[in-house]
């Protein structure tokens, strides 16, 4: 819990979960320069139907990766597989180390899980509409950067 504070008070760009129903919640567009485009989707995802276990893995999810960068760019990116997402997290984890900050390997696995879960549930088997987002966030970042 002590690694989790200090966690939270380390990054440089830090950025709270937003509650629900806030102008944040629905998207990140508030970003002054969003590095991807998937920075521009949604921030938050509607998990009150996921297993209980999904839903404590979206608590620390937001908790730990919302505490350094957009909750948007993990839950809007083209990453779908389990092993692309044990890549993308032990990648953020050496990260966060580099900072001195410890993520157990209990909290690692539990932000994999749910990332995968929530992965396939929104994006493979709801393909077609995750898809025309990912086109839509795509124009709207080309846009902005002309």
């Amino acid at each position: 819990m002590l690694g989790m504070i200090l966690f939270l008070f380390s990054c440089s760009k830090k950025e709270a979960p937003p509650a629900p129903g806030s102008e944040k919640a629905g998207s990140s567009l508030s970003q002054s320069a969003p590095q991807f485009y998937y920075d521009l989707g949604p921030s938050t995802v509607d998990a009150s139907a996921y297993p209980d276990r999904q839903k404590e893995g979206y608590r620390v999810f937001l908790a730990v990766c919302g505490a350094c960068h957009t909750s948007a760019r993990p839950l809007n990116s083209p990453y779908v597989k389990p092993g692309e997402w044990k890549r993308f997290v032990e990648r953020m984890h050496v990260k966060m180390e580099v900072r001195g900050i410890a993520l157990s390997q209990a909290d690692a696995d539990r932000i994999i899980e749910f990332l995968a879960y929530d992965s396939k549930i929104r994006k493979a088997d709801g393909g077609k509409d995750f898809q025309t987002q990912q086109e839509k966030l795509k124009a709207l970042f080309e846009d902005g950067r002309r």
